[in-house]
């Protein structure tokens, strides 16, 4: 897709944007035993981005235009209209663009991948990544209907293979969760724009995105994922 807007990188800026506003509610609290702020306690939050930014590197995700929310709910499938029930040749429509630009192929398939098999009231709950075998199904669901719009030079380019796909989902589901949290933590409950939570439970819905990052993380290590990049 060609879109006429700037080709430029996005996230490593606005990553860094949001951890210097997220230390103002960070840092004051993090030691207040009333949020349980247990995971910020353990684990050092700027190192962790700081080696998101070297994966996201190391991962040569290709450019492309994202959606950048690519999530269930902005995910419609089109009504049947034989009646039949059958949706395997159904079509997909994708709504809320106001986030779309260009960037990392890989943050389309870390936001869809982060909510795969699971619905917004498991979001407390551990995370069980998907086995390799359910990653690659959708992988090769990917690779086919890309080769049919832009033809076999697709497949053929190994930026394109389905080991390069399955490092970016793992990366790229790690990397969303991260900076969800980050953008969580800039929340301020006196800001016009502000989610209408009080602190208390903004700071409890931040720890569980934090844990949700280390939970998946230890399970890619446990894959020893991380040594062969």
């Amino acid at each position: 897709m060609d879109v006429p807007i700037k080709r430029t990188h996005w996230f490593f800026a606005e990553m860094d944007r949001f951890y210097g506003l997220a230390q103002n509610n960070l840092n004051p609290h993090i030691n207040n035993n009333e949020y349980n702020l247990e995971t910020f306690k353990k684990y050092d939050l700027k190192t962790e981005l700081e080696l998101i930014k070297e994966l996201l590197v190391k991962s040569k995700s290709p450019m492309v235009f994202t959606h950048n929310d690519f999530r269930s709910a902005n995910i419609m499938v089109l009504e049947d209209n034989n009646n039949n029930n059958d949706l395997s040749d159904g079509q997909v429509v994708l709504c809320d663009f106001e986030y779309s630009s260009y960037g990392f192929r890989g943050h389309d398939f870390g936001y869809i991948i982060s909510e795969w098999g699971r619905s917004m009231s498991d979001f407390a709950k551990p995370y069980t990544f998907p086995d390799d075998s359910v990653l690659l199904s959708l992988i090769d669901i990917y690779i086919k209907e890309s080769v049919r719009i832009l033809g076999k030079q697709y497949s053929d380019d190994k930026i394109n293979s389905r080991e390069q796909l399955l490092k970016e989902m793992k990366i790229f589901t790690l990397s969303g969760c991260l900076f969800m949290t980050v953008f969580m933590l800039t929340n301020d409950e006196n800001a016009a724009d502000s989610f209408e939570l009080n602190k208390k439970v903004m700071m409890e819905i931040c720890e569980v995105a934090y844990k949700g990052y280390w939970h998946i993380k230890d399970q890619l290590m446990e894959q020893h994922f991380f040594d062969n990049l």
